[in-house]
């Protein structure tokens, strides 16, 4: 990531009107602290995956320092980093593609390991 490259882009957009505020992706604490470091404006939002399947987020914290927690693969750190910098939390792909909406014919309903999933909610 070249943070540089975009705060200088930022600023352009920004001095141009065509953007007021910068929202990141998928960006753990110290991506964002790194970014943070050379923009002239607040990040204001982190867009993660959050849904009933991808809920490492949440569990994460709720596992933190917890031997039950150990194999959950989300950074650590990040959602309070975003409750301290006043950074929104917005979710992606909360439906799962379709699951959540009876549409059965999602791509993550083709598989095996999501079938039971599916066909519980199918129903």
């Amino acid at each position: 990531m070249q943070v540089t490259e975009i705060a200088e882009t930022f600023h352009q957009l920004k001095a141009a009107g065509k953007v007021r505020f910068l929202g990141v992706s998928n960006m753990q604490q110290h991506q964002m602290n790194a970014l943070q470091r050379v923009l002239d404006a607040p990040l204001v939002v982190n867009q993660i995956e959050m849904s009933l399947q991808k809920h490492a987020w949440v569990d994460e914290t709720v596992y933190a320092g917890n031997q039950d927690g150990k194999d959950i693969n989300f950074t650590a750190g990040t959602i309070e980093y975003c409750n301290q910098h006043h950074i929104q939390l917005q979710a992606w792909g909360s439906l799962c593609q379709g699951i959540y909406t009876g549409n059965a014919s999602s791509p993550l309903c083709s598989g095996k390991a999501n079938q039971p999933t599916c066909d519980k909610i199918s129903r």
